[in-house]
C-alpha cells in the first residue's frame, strides 16, 4: 500500500520501471500545494496575452511532423490540421493564426518542448538524427501515466470533509481506484463550493485499453466510492471527464521519470542545447523539479533566455 501511494501515484510508474538509484531525483520545494482556482487555461491565457502583446503569433493546429537542423538554422515541417475548422473559429478569439498544411517555417533557432512521449515514439523526425547522448536520455527516460476521472456531483452529496482519500482496492480493481481527492472543502474556502472528486490511477493500472469505454470507468469510479461512503451520499454525477493520457498522440504520456539502467545525467543530456540551434525545454529536462509544472516553466524561461542570448 505504501509503495503505490508514494512511489506509483507520485511517479506515475510501476517500481519495475523505476531505477532504484535515480527514481527520486527531485528536489522538494519550498512552500505549500496550491491550486489555480480558475484552472490551468488561466496560465494559457496570461501566456497568449503576453505573445499577442509582443506582436508574436500562434499558430494553431498544426502540429510539427519534422525539424530539420544545421549550421544555418532551423525548419519545423507541419502536418495539415484535422480540425481546421474549429480552429478557424477559435483563433480569432485569442489573436492566434492558422496555418496551412505542410508549411515550413525557418528560423535561426528553436526551442523544442515536445513532451518525452511524443519523442520516444518518434512521431517527429529530426534530420541529423539527435547526437548520441541525447537519444540515449530519450530512452533511458521514462514517460509515466496518470490518469483522472472527475466527477461532479449534485449540491446536495454527502461525503466526509477532508482533502485526500485513499483505498486499499480488491484484487478485481487491478491496482486501480486507489486514491481519490475531494475539491469541496478547498471550492468551499474559495467561496465557491463545488461537489466534485477527482479519481486517479497511476502506472499500468491507469493505461486503460480502448476497449474499456469512459462510461464504464466512470460507473467503477462511482462504485467504489459508494462502496466507501455509502450509496445514499453519493449520487449519480451530474458531469463527468475522463483522461487518456497514454493514448494522447500529443503527449503518449503524463510526466516522466527515471527509468533501471539510467546514469543520473540524462534530464541533464536532455537540456543541453544541439548544435548551438536547437534548445530544449519541458518538464523532463529539469534536474530539480521534474515531473512538475515548475519544472516545465522554468526549463521554458531558461531555455528562451538561453535562445535570447545566442542571437
Amino acid at each position: 500500500m505504501q509503495v503505490e501511494s508514494n512511489i506509483v501515484q507520485d511517479y506515475a510508474a510501476d517500481p519495475a520501471k523505476l531505477s532504484l538509484n535515480w527514481f527520486d531525483d527531485d528536489d522538494e520545494m519550498a512552500g505549500g500545494d496550491s491550486i489555480v482556482a480558475q484552472g490551468y487555461s488561466a496560465v494559457v491565457d496570461y501566456l497568449v496575452g503576453v505573445v499577442k502583446s509582443k506582436g508574436g503569433k500562434i499558430a494553431l493546429g498544426a502540429p510539427v511532423t519534422a525539424i530539420t537542423y544545421n549550421s544555418g538554422g532551423v525548419t519545423l515541417t507541419l502536418a495539415r490540421p484535422r480540425t481546421a475548422t474549429f480552429l478557424a473559429l477559435l483563433a480569432p478569439q485569442i489573436g492566434a493564426e492558422v496555418t496551412a498544411g505542410g508549411t515550413e517555417y525557418a528560423a535561426p533557432f528553436a526551442i523544442v518542448t515536445l513532451p518525452l512521449g511524443v519523442l520516444k515514439a518518434k512521431t517527429v523526425k529530426f534530420t541529423p538524427k539527435l547526437p548520441g547522448a541525447k537519444a540515449n536520455a530519450i530512452a533511458k527516460l521514462g514517460m509515466g501515466t496518470l490518469n483522472k476521472v472527475v466527477l461532479q456531483f449534485p449540491p446536495a452529496s454527502s461525503w466526509p470533509d477532508g482533502n485526500w482519500f485513499e483505498r486499499m482496492p480488491l484484487q478485481s480493481d487491478k491496482g486501480r481506484w486507489r486514491e481519490f481527492f475531494s475539491l469541496r472543502t478547498i471550492t468551499r474556502a474559495a467561496g465557491a463550493e463545488q461537489p466534485i472528486i477527482v479519481a486517479f490511477n497511476a502506472g499500468s493500472p491507469a493505461e486503460y485499453p480502448a476497449s474499456t469505454s469512459d462510461a464504464a470507468l466512470v460507473t467503477a469510479a462511482v462504485n467504489t466510492l459508494r462502496a466507501m461512503f455509502g450509496a445514499a451520499n453519493i449520487p449519480e454525477p451530474v458531469q463527468t471527464w475522463v483522461t487518456r493520457w497514454h493514448s494522447d498522440p500529443y503527449s503518449f504520456g503524463s510526466y516522466s521519470s527515471v527509468q533501471p539502467g539510467a546514469k543520473g545525467r540524462e534530464r541533464a543530456d536532455l537540456a543541453a542545447t544541439t548544435a548551438g540551434r536547437l534548445f530544449w525545454a519541458g518538464e523532463a529536462t529539469h534536474q530539480r523539479v521534474p515531473a512538475t509544472v515548475q519544472g516545465a516553466w522554468l526549463s521554458g524561461a531558461a531555455a528562451a533566455a538561453a535562445a535570447a542570448a545566442a542571437f
